[in-house]
């Protein structure tokens, strides 16, 4: 019996609701709308549903303790949007791109068309909730658009989707100070149910359904029956009956809309988007079988910390984006962002952050023409007097460190820009501009070393030399934030260190394995060979031997690792090792989040060609966020007299004193 709450979800929204899973369709997204929407007069209370998000949320009676997982996160920022664009001010073209947008949908059906083109020329806000229970497209076409979670359609659907809420609001609101509310305390909605999804419903009790869509229910339980199947049901169903009880009030607005509905004597509810409810229990021995859901406001502070997050600047289709962009949703956020930069009135902030985050997704897609468009756009709008870039008051990240004006990233991104368009005396000029900038020593030295390379690569080797010496004197142990901490075989002892990779590797455990949280490698490290001098800046590193002993140096610390050593090395943290052993040494890496082996397996086949093309290897490093420095100076610390032992020096005598009583373990364990 399963019990995954993502399987569940899929069988909910198809076996609850009446919903098709479309994750593995191959068919066109206006095939499968074409297909979904047969323009019957089918009751509204059965209307086509919205599907489900289940999560899991383990709520114990005083303090909810939350378990989000992935999907209910994003299914968060997805109620967040609609948030969002709910509170928005739409302009007339929102109306003419959402007929447009039905025309192509039912293309294939005429009496649609005709239907679609009548509306059009009849259709007012005030009758929102009217055209929701008629015999229209909308009210299919919407909560067919709000299942697939596709912003993009979503959003052409804004000015019906905004009335619709906003009628509910109104009459919820009246209603409240009727009193007639206080009788809405229990609504229904019946559907035959599979025996694996009641089982599951049973198994996953107290967990918490989010409704992303508009959701139609009934005061009148005997109206339900007919929807849970009083006649003939498939075999392997049962009658399953839904009895939604309202006890905590529900942040999205709801009401009863029996008298302003074509189908009055439906007795219906109407919720609007995004309403969450709790599995509170599942009578499978009735018949029907009762589910009760209680509805729940165990996520409004969530909710609400992440509106705040991303509506500093209001809402507008920045905040859409930032969210989107955030997701990974990098080419759907740049559509918004392009959206908002047709409007004429936008101020130079906001212009600046528009042209910020273009910028910056078409670097990371390598579209480097259009990048430096647009970020030559936004140097253009800086005064030279006001190079702040973190008064747009964006939510997202615009630069590695929140508190720090973003030029030096900038400029750094601008160079590498022209450097691969070999426009090299552009880029010096960039990264020097970088370089006058106030930033972190890890960002100023990815600039150092990246203009120390470039340099190297045209052959003015005193230039070169310079600025890699001073990207290794920007990362010095003082500067860092972040402490590793060593823990030796047989010990109990810590030796607190500041920290930083590596010569043949083999990919144990990848991101697709791992729900993308971490890589684990082994290394197999050559007599006499010692890796290069390097830091990470987009993961956290953990290094275990597994026999030998290593010569490491992190961050302006070298110690002798014998085998069973681990320790943990946080980003922008210099490292390197060496083994002077007489056999091979094996290590083990891990990775935190994944993506390293990404950069193997680029990088691997160009370190395979003579002679190697180190440009392209540089910019593969830079791309995965590997900075590559000059070698540094290693101490003479013995670590191959024994591997037994363990010598190590260390500034501090106090270090010194703990690794000698590690060492005295150690050397006894061995004897």
């Amino acid at each position: 019996m399963t019990t995954n709450l993502d399987t569940l979800f899929k069988e909910l929204s198809k076996d609850v609701l009446g919903v098709t899973d479309t994750t593995t369709s191959n068919k066109s997204a206006e095939a499968e709308f074409y297909d979904e929407f047969d323009p019957k007069n089918v009751p509204r209370v059965n209307e086509i549903p919205p599907s489900l998000s289940v999560f899991e949320a383990k709520i114990e009676q005083n303090t909810p303790i939350r378990h989000l997982t992935k999907g209910s996160q994003r299914f968060l920022c997805f109620l967040t949007m609609m948030d969002i664009l709910l509170r928005m001010s739409h302009d007339p073209k929102g109306q003419a791109e959402m007929w447009i947008f039905c025309h192509k949908i039912y293309k294939k059906n005429g009496a649609q068309l005709e239907h679609i083109d009548k509306l059009r020329k009849t259709y007012k806000a005030c009758e929102a909730i009217k055209h929701y229970t008629g015999n229209s497209c909308l009210s299919r076409t919407v909560n067919q658009v709000c299942r697939t979670e596709d912003f993009q359609h979503i959003f052409k659907f804004r000015v019906y989707i905004t009335d619709l809420h906003r009628q509910l609001d109104e009459y919820g609101s009246q209603q409240e100070q009727d009193g007639i509310k206080l009788s809405i305390t229990k609504v229904y909605r019946g559907k035959p149910l599979s025996g694996s999804v009641l089982q599951q419903l049973i198994d996953n009790k107290g967990c918490l359904i989010s409704i992303n869509g508009f959701l139609s229910t009934t005061f009148d339980s005997d109206v339900v029956g007919v929807y849970a199947g009083d006649e003939q049901i498939a075999d392997g169903y049962r009658r399953a009956k839904f009895q939604l009880q309202i006890r905590k009030k529900i942040r999205q607005p709801y009401a009863y809309i029996g008298n302003c509905s074509t189908k009055e004597d439906e007795l219906e509810v109407l919720f609007s988007i995004g309403t969450i409810w709790r599995i509170e229990s599942v009578k499978d021995d009735e018949d029907p079988c009762t589910i009760e859901l209680t509805s729940c406001d165990d996520l409004d502070s969530e909710l609400m910390e992440l509106l705040e997050k991303y509506t500093g600047d209001g809402c507008t289709l920045l905040s859409l984006g930032d969210i989107l962009w955030e997701l990974g949703e990098d080419l759907e956020a740049e559509c918004f962002y392009q959206k908002m930069l047709e409007e004429s009135t936008l101020s130079n902030e906001l212009l600046r952050a528009l042209h910020y985050r273009i910028g910056m997704i078409r670097f990371n897609r390598k579209d480097y023409a259009i990048a430096l468009v647009n970020l030559k756009k936004l140097e253009s709008l800086f005064e030279s007097s006001n190079k702040e870039l973190n008064k747009v008051g964006s939510s997202h990240p615009l630069y590695m460190s929140d508190n720090r004006p973003p030029f030096v990233t900038i400029y750094d991104n601008m160079g590498i820009m022209l450097e691969n368009d070999d426009k090299f005396d552009d880029a010096i000029k960039y990264y020097k501009q970088a370089l006058e900038e106030k930033g972190s020593s890890s960002e100023l030295a990815t600039v150092h070393n990246n203009l120390g390379l470039l340099y190297f690569h045209l052959s003015v080797y005193d230039e070169a030399q310079t600025h890699l010496a001073k990207a290794v004197e920007q990362i010095t142990v003082s500067q860092q934030p972040n402490t590793t901490v060593i823990s030796y075989p047989n010990s109990g002892e810590y030796v607190p260190a500041l920290s930083f990779l590596n010569a043949m590797y083999k990919v144990v455990l990848n991101g697709n394995q791992s729900s993308n949280l971490l890589t684990i490698v082994e290394e197999l490290i050559y007599i006499g060979n010692a890796s290069r001098c390097h830091y990470h800046t987009k993961e956290d590193e953990t290094i275990r031997v597994l026999n030998g002993t290593l010569q490491v140096y992190l961050g302006g610390y070298q110690f002798c690792a014998p085998a069973g050593t681990s320790f943990h090395i946080p980003r922008n943290i210099i490292q390197s090792h060496r083994n002077l052993g007489s056999k091979p040494i094996h290590v083990e890496l891990l990775f935190s989040p994944s993506n390293i082996e990404n950069y193997l397996g680029q990088v691997t086949p160009v370190f395979a060609e003579q002679p190697v093309n180190t440009t392209r290897a540089a910019e593969l490093a830079r791309t995965f966020g590997v900075v590559h420095l000059p070698d540094i100076p290693w101490k003479d610390l013995n670590c191959a007299f024994n591997d037994s032992m363990l010598f190590i020096s260390s500034v501090h005598l106090i270090f010194f004193i703990v690794l000698l009583h590690v060492f005295a373990s150690v050397y006894n364990k061995f004897q």
